[in-house]
């Protein structure tokens, strides 16, 4: 643990108040927002299949991040003498391991892998180090938290390439439902805030990508307009979700899962539904 607080106070000795806005900005690149602008718009308007890749690795990364977080419950940096700590907004949960750098790391991992250019790796690895340089020198996490971060993102997104294998290729959906089963079982002992989120997300992905691959099929192309009127009807549906609701529905376990699990199932199902009535899709079932 020493060797790990001089590490932090050995970064943190080259602190000016320039660095701490670009840090502060690296940052940003494992949070949550900048994933749901991507995802949604590669979803609704270029490419579902490869959006819904992406999402159930992250989906799966955010989850056993969490979970492995709630078990451990790892102090972080935090208040310890000689480290001062920056953008405490983003430090949810516990220390190990860094949910920012298991994020950028699964991310791109599957997008190497969807790719297959090694100059996506590397840039993959250099967003990775920077994001985890962030967290050490804003004062978040350990050393060991960027490091188990990174190992995990390897891990979970050769298992998210291999379920997505198994469902496009042979319909095999159980493993993710089981997935599903595992994670909502686990809310009988672990009922932390932070983990609860994880668990609504994930679950709200398995239940809208079933829904929508059922009963909607939505067809992405559409003419210019078509996809600008649907990304703005799509945004705005996930604001009022996780704006609108916070603001009206009691700040409670049940009504927080219910924000994040609409938030998934809007997206995934809801609003390419919406989208095919008011005619800005098509569908391929019906």
């Amino acid at each position: 643990m020493q060797i790990e607080i001089e590490m932090i106070k050995w970064l943190q000795s080259f602190a000016t108040p320039q660095l701490d806005r670009v840090f502060e900005w690296v940052t940003m690149l494992g949070e949550d927002t900048i994933y749901i602008f991507i995802l949604t718009l590669l979803y609704w308007c270029i490419d579902k299949q490869l959006a819904r890749r992406l999402l159930l690795g992250l989906s799966l990364s955010v989850w056993v991040n969490g979970l492995i977080k709630t078990v451990l419950n790892i102090p972080r940096p935090i208040g310890v003498e000689g480290i001062r700590s920056l953008r405490i907004e983003t430090a949810n949960g516990a220390a190990f391991p860094s949910g920012h750098t298991q994020t950028i790391a699964t991310f791109m991992w599957l997008i190497g892998h969807e790719a297959k250019r090694r100059w996506v790796y590397v840039l993959g690895i250099l967003l990775t180090l920077a994001v985890g340089i962030s967290r050490l020198y804003l004062g978040v996490h350990w050393p060991k938290d960027i490091l188990g971060g990174i190992i995990l993102a390897i891990i979970i997104g050769q298992i998210a390439i291999v379920i997505n294998r198994n469902i496009e290729q042979m319909g095999h959906y159980m493993p993710l439902f089981i997935t599903l089963i595992l994670a909502l079982a686990s809310l009988f002992l672990y009922r932390d805030i932070a983990y609860l989120k994880t668990v609504a997300m994930l679950s709200g992905f398995v239940i809208g990508y079933a829904l929508e691959e059922n009963f909607v099929n939505f067809d992405v192309r559409g003419s210019g307009d078509q996809q600008l009127f649907k990304y703005m009807i799509g945004i705005a549906g996930i604001i009022g979700i996780q704006v609108g609701l916070k603001l009206i529905l009691p700040y409670t376990a049940p009504f927080i899962f219910a924000r994040y699990f609409l938030m998934m199932v809007w997206g995934l199902y809801l609003a390419p539904q919406l989208f095919v009535v008011l005619r800005l899709s098509r569908h391929r079932i019906f």
